[in-house]
């Protein structure tokens, strides 16, 4: 199989960008998961108050993705 994306350029730069970045994208949002993934897990000394705060960081992280239809599992 083989897609194919074509940009009239530079009229679609900002897409031509985004299009050419979307793994670097991806990487970005793996990296702050697995850091708040990190924190939850291994980060005893945390405060509870912190502990809950990662936690509520972590399911904004992911709320924001699934509202743009987006998960880190379908790419690992």
């Amino acid at each position: 199989m083989r897609a194919v994306l074509e940009f009239d350029l530079p009229e679609d730069r900002e897409e031509f960008h985004g299009a050419s970045h979307a793994n670097d994208f991806w990487c970005c949002l793996w990296d702050m998961d697995q850091h708040l993934r990190s924190l939850q897990k291994y980060a005893p000394d945390l405060e509870e108050k912190e502990g809950e705060m990662v936690d509520k960081l972590r399911e904004k992280l992911w709320d924001i993705m699934r509202e743009h239809g987006i998960t880190l599992e379908e790419y690992s």
